[in-house]
């Protein structure tokens, strides 16, 4: 499969590909390893667990909330300018985290200044990835996400390392270094391919509809199953070596293997997932659901493990099993607005991640500071995964799940297609984002009609998913 993956796709865009995946491994892959530095900082600054958690939990929902600025910046200057900008505004946050000379200047530097160029970096640098591939753009997604489970074993070892050597504000110095590197992938961005007559029309025309996403019943769904998501997945990050230092007694190099494995397992399930989407029969939306609400009663279920080798299998199949948060996400909300609003709809779930990355944690720090018990954490994180995905039974039930070879029918439809309804446009990606000349006179021909082209094979039925955006929700043969 990767060999015929190499053959089909341009070079470039596997080059764009590897500037995703780079982006990833160092913006999730940082953020997601924070807890390495919490006993240093509570050693150092005398706080509890509650006002610590505090710290991480900011990093990663401050970087998710940063997502819709990240948005119009990226609409605005470029994914290019994007990318470097947010690079250096997490590098200086670094650069003066190693000055702080107390928890809540930390809170400001770390939680505050460096998440929002994480945020403002990680955006363009992730979606870009899925205008460069067509066919193949499930198991690209799923490549590139793999950055983040990467990052978190490197990251994990890197901070580790270097605390030991340098202390954790030497190692803090060494992380803004290695945010320096984004600066180079965002030379190697190129402007993404855009139907060259259609480009400033369609751009005006996503500016428009932008929050007309929030009428989407669905989508507005896919928002409140993120937030619950994202708190649980906040609990596990933060508190899950706290938890195997105290219940099983493990060392600081123990600690790191157990993050470092539910790192691993999370490449592989991404890998895993992206290539068992690429199949005609997986439903995406059903994997998506099944493998999250499976990963919140192995959560649930984690404090009753008692030995070292049974924490190390729990975090290994919870890694694998949160997968699909990274690897298929974009994937599902492609599915919910279409690859034109897909910049704009995923500045939005970063802002959803962002209230449950910020709550999760410390709502789950002060429940041990009360009970003094990490099990109570894990409880309420596998409460708050599954809950997540009840949520998403009705957009599950009503059919907004697709198979990714959903874009082979519209290709094999497109030269039939391309004369009689779009002139001389460019049909781009797959069919949810087909440039019209023309949006009165799209409504008009498309919506909810049978088409008969004349001299084509098959009579195509095309169906509008949403008035106002002419979004086009399913198209294929009307059965005889």
């Amino acid at each position: 499969m990767f060999e015929k993956l190499l053959r089909q796709v341009p070079s470039y865009s596997l080059v764009i590909l590897l500037c995703g995946f780079t982006t990833l491994f160092i913006t999730t892959g940082t953020c997601f390893t924070v807890s390495i530095y919490y006993v240093a900082w509570m050693e150092e600054f005398e706080s509890g667990s509650g006002l610590i958690s505090w710290i991480g939990s900011l990093n990663i929902g401050v970087m998710c909330a940063a997502g819709p600025l990240s948005s119009i910046m990226t609409n605005r200057f470029g994914y290019r300018i994007t990318v470097i900008v947010g690079s250096l505004f997490a590098a200086i946050g670094m650069v003066a985290t190693v000055f702080a000379p107390n928890v809540y200047v930390l809170l400001i530097t770390f939680g505050i200044i460096t998440p929002i160029g994480s945020g403002i970096a990680y955006i363009p640098g992730s979606t870009i990835v899925s205008h460069y591939f067509d066919t193949w753009r499930v198991l690209a997604n799923g490549i590139m996400m793999c950055g983040g489970g990467s990052g978190n074993f490197a990251m994990a070892y890197i901070m580790t390392a270097s605390i030991e050597h340098f202390g954790w504000r030497g190692s803090m110095f060494i992380i803004a270094g290695i945010y320096l590197n984004l600066c180079v992938v965002g030379v190697l961005i190129r402007k993404p391919p855009v139907a060259g007559d259609h480009q400033t029309a369609e751009v005006k025309r996503a500016k428009i509809v932008q929050l007309g996403m929030f009428k989407k019943f669905n989508y507005v769904m896919l928002l409140c199953h993120i937030f619950l998501l994202t708190c649980g997945l906040s609990i596990i990050y933060v508190h899950i070596t706290a938890f195997a230092e105290e219940r099983i007694g493990l060392t600081k190099s123990e600690s790191y293997l157990v993050i470092s494995l539910l790192g691993i397992f999370n490449v592989v399930g991404r890998i895993a997932q992206g290539l068992g989407g690429q199949y005609e029969k997986v439903d995406i939306l059903t994997l998506y659901l099944t493998c999250l609400f499976l990963s919140g009663i192995f959560a649930a279920t984690y404090p009753t493990t008692l030995s070292f080798a049974g924490v190390l299998g729990f975090s290994s199949v919870i890694g694998f099993l949160i997968a699909p948060y990274g690897g298929l996400i974009l994937i599902v909300l492609q599915q919910f607005v279409g690859l034109r609003l897909l910049t704009a709809a995923y500045g939005y779930v970063m802002l959803s991640s962002a209230f449950g990355f910020s709550l999760g944690a410390p709502i789950a720090g002060w429940v041990y500071d009360i009970t003094h018990d990490y099990s109570n954490s894990f409880y309420l994180a596998g409460a708050f995964i599954m809950s997540s995905c009840l949520l998403m039974f009705w957009p599950w039930l009503q059919g907004v799940r697709h198979s990714p070879n959903q874009t082979k029918m519209a290709k094999a439809f497109s030269a039939e297609l391309k004369p009689y309804i779009f002139g001389s446009s460019i049909l781009m990606n797959d069919m949810s984002d087909l440039p019209v000349e023309n949006g009165e006179v799209a409504e008009g021909m498309l919506r909810g009609s049978t088409l008969q082209v004349p001299g084509a094979s098959h009579s195509i039925h095309i169906a509008m998913e949403n008035e106002d955006e002419q979004d086009i929700a399913s198209i294929g043969p009307v059965e005889d």
